[in-house]
């Protein structure tokens, strides 16, 4: 090696002075010393600590920091490469799916499911190769969810004395703008029956969708609730029901209870819905509710507490009733024909309209709190937002020594970084040195705009 190589690789280059080893002759080789040997002698100490990275398991890549972010060499952080005083990484066991990059960074598959997943890895002090360590860090995978909506339809009519087939109950349904495709691969939809058993006649082939109407079924409207779940994400499901309009040949005229989702009412104040015949028909004609021929007899079949259906269709929601959205199932029946009836379910929003002013407001479509894991401290709240896409506050200020505790994603609580105390997702302390609980605050959701209320 040159004089200027060794004086580099020595350290003593600025200074100009040689290693008296070095100076008699100016000798081409020479003993470098190893930039990371303790003082004392011995190995340098290699310590690997748990790391974390976090990718998008849908749309999959490669994370921007390393799962040794946390590893130090005689308490410095390490550095990956190949010169004296660096390491290099091997891995030990990676996930299917997963690749441990030789910089440290993981690269993950696309349409990989979520969770947390763990990598063992090594690294090795390039100068000693015998000195190693071995550690495991963790991939978080998350997932930004495609939409996914399963549509209410009405079939064409099928002949109930000879029997038919309908069209696929999915073929309105998609999967991020694009139409579902049921099957099992990444990308796919599962589709399950949700009424069961299905009405007397009916088989809904999961396979394709489609609905097959036995011979000599009998006349009616017939609801059929099914749900769509993508294969990639199963918290990612969208639920319908659609209506399988059977006739029968100069028999009964075909009635259509169709299922809804009224304007929400505010529960604080209460109020009454549309009605929920609205959309219902007889032999295609809007049913008109009474006595005569022609007309149609209106039975509740399922009303929650809170709620009074009235013989007009319309819903009543009493004063005070909680926020949630309720199922309202009814029947309607031909009073010419008592056994001509179809039954629907129809959804009244509940929204709770609090009294008191908002303690903050902020915007959940942009920055930290547009992903969920994301979280951001604004007016003493800390706001963050789940694995799941809903949101936690509580006060920020950890009640041990006042500094700001900060979101967990992997562990869903509050973890204070001075001292270690540690809260549940509502502000209990489950480790100490805090004693006190944290203030939970209420949250309401109202577009992109979140607000925090005491």
């Amino acid at each position: 090696m040159t004089r200027k190589e060794f004086f580099s690789r020595a350290g003593y280059g600025a200074a100009g002075v040689l290693l008296p080893s070095c100076i008699a002759s100016l000798a081409t080789s020479c003993t470098i010393p190893n930039p990371n040997a303790p003082k004392n002698g011995g190995l340098p100490l290699l310590k690997t600590n748990a790391g974390s990275v976090t990718i998008d398991g849908r749309v999959g890549g490669t994370s921007t920091a390393t799962i040794t972010s946390n590893d130090t060499i005689n308490g410095l952080p390490v550095v990956i490469g190949t010169s004296p005083g660096d390491v290099f990484l091997t891995s030990v066991t990676v996930p299917a799916g997963m690749t441990l990059n030789i910089n440290g960074t993981v690269t993950v598959a696309a349409n990989t499911a979520v969770g947390n997943y763990n990598i063992m890895y090594k690294i090795t002090e390039v100068t000693n190769p015998t000195n190693s360590a071995t550690g495991t860090s963790v991939v978080i995978v998350s997932a930004s969810l495609p939409v996914i909506i399963a549509v209410t339809e009405t079939t064409a009519a099928i002949n109930g004395t000879t029997g038919g087939t309908t069209i696929a109950l999915t073929a309105n349904d998609t999967l991020n703008g694009v139409p579902v495709v049921i099957g099992t691969a990444a990308g796919q939809v599962i589709l399950s029956a949700i009424t069961s058993p299905l009405p007397a006649g009916l088989t809904l082939n999961l396979n394709t969708g489609v609905v097959t109407v036995a011979p000599k079924t009998a006349a009616g409207a017939y609801s059929v609730t099914y749900k769509i779940t993508e294969v990639t994400n199963s918290t990612n499901s969208a639920t319908a029901t659609s209506t399988i309009i059977v006739t029968v040949a100069g028999s009964l005229p075909v009635i259509n209870a169709v299922s809804e989702t009224t304007a929400s009412i505010n529960g604080t104040t209460g109020g009454t819905t549309t009605s929920l015949l609205a959309n219902d028909t007889l032999n295609g004609i809007p049913v008109v509710i009474g006595t005569g021929a022609g007309q149609v007899k209106l039975t509740a079949v399922t009303v929650p507490a809170g709620l009074t259906l009235n013989a007009n269709g319309t819903v009543i929601v009493a004063p005070n009733t909680a926020a949630g959205n309720y199922n309202v199932t009814y029947k309607i029946t031909e009073i010419t024909n008592p056994t001509n009836s179809s039954t629907a379910t129809s959804i009244i929003p509940v929204t709770v309209t609090p009294t008191t002013t908002a303690l903050a407001t902020v915007d959940v479509s942009t920055g930290t709190l547009a992903t969920n894991g994301g979280y951001l401290v604004v007016k003493g709240i800390v706001i963050a937002r789940t694995n799941t896409g809903t949101f936690l506050a509580v006060a920020a200020a950890c009640t041990h020594a006042g500094t700001n505790v900060i979101y967990v994603l992997a562990n869903n609580n509050f973890h204070s970084p001075n001292h270690g105390a540690e809260f549940s997702n509502t502000g209990v302390v489950t480790r100490g040195p805090a004693t006190r609980n944290l203030t939970q605050y209420t949250t309401i959701l109202t577009g992109t705009s979140l607000s925090v209320y005491p």
